[in-house]
């Protein structure tokens, strides 16, 4: 039998390997991955759902040494979801107080009801900052292109905003409900220097809080409409903003075989 106490002190672990980090501000550095087992989400880009039964019961000390023993500064504790299991707020201070550099890879999730069935909005950040007046800021790390204010305002870049929801609505855990957030902001990476430079999203008469509740509102009203049974599936809702080579359901749509042109000009979406 294993007592209380050696319970509250360890964590179900799925694998621990050293790999270089692929994503956010520690990118090309030599990683440790910590991967905890379980998840109750079940997002549909999921790529490790290896990790959602299998693992094993080990003590946080010894989470720290085998750590440890790979020699890297940085280490990535993620699953799975790792934060479904209370102790991993114990392991990561444990990691930061024995002088690791530490990243968590957690998920957000937002309900919405739509009548008898609900909806349900996952999503990733790549980073949240919690600030001192207790506000938050959002980033999403970009090798190509940022978004402009406009685009994401109207919707064509909905991701930022969209996890503002979800983090106001308490989505993401440790989390509280109603927060504020203070910056929605890109990291441009290019691999040259400055190796990352910060373009917060700047709107002159409206907050990243007012945005994310319209995106919401936004969302929320585009299902309830694709609730309806006569609410047509456009193969291209806007074919100016479509991405080069067609939309994926051109072909049920039959849009080069009724285009004006016969489809010869069709891979910029203008020959409808």
């Amino acid at each position: 039998m294993i007592d209380t106490a050696q319970k509250s002190e360890r964590l179900r672990i799925n694998e621990i390997f050293h790999s270089l980090q692929g994503e956010a501000d520690a990118v090309g550095y030599p990683t440790v991955f910590v991967r905890l087992t379980g998840c109750p989400l079940r997002c549909q880009y999921c790529d490790t759902e290896y990790a959602f039964h299998a693992g094993d019961w080990l003590a946080l000390d010894s989470i720290v040494e085998a750590v440890r023993g790979y020699g890297a500064q940085h280490v990535c504790v993620t699953g799975g979801e790792p934060l479904a299991q209370p102790n991993c707020l114990k392991l990561l201070e444990r990691l930061c107080d024995a002088g690791f550099l530490v990243s968590l890879e957690t998920s957000g999730a937002l309900d919405i009801a739509l009548g008898e069935r609900t909806f349900r909005l996952s999503a990733r950040a790549d980073r949240i900052e919690r600030l001192h007046n207790g506000s938050f800021a959002l980033l999403d790390y970009k090798t190509g292109q940022v978004r402009t204010a406009a685009q994401v305002s109207s919707g064509l870049a909905p991701q930022l905003t969209l996890e503002g929801a979800i983090l106001r609505a308490g989505g993401f855990e440790g989390m509280p409900g109603g927060g504020s957030i203070a910056e929605l902001a890109y990291v441009s990476l290019r691999g040259g220097q400055p190796a990352g430079e910060r373009k917060p999203i700047v709107w002159e008469d409206r907050t990243p809080d007012m945005e994310a509740d319209k995106a919401r509102r936004r969302l929320t009203a585009v299902l309830l409409e694709f609730e309806k049974e006569d609410t047509p599936y456009l193969s291209r809702e806007r074919p100016m903003f479509m991405r080069r080579g067609g939309g994926d359901y051109d072909h049920l749509a039959r849009v080069r075989e009724w285009s004006l042109s016969g489809g010869a000009d069709d891979t910029d979406g203008n020959g409808e």
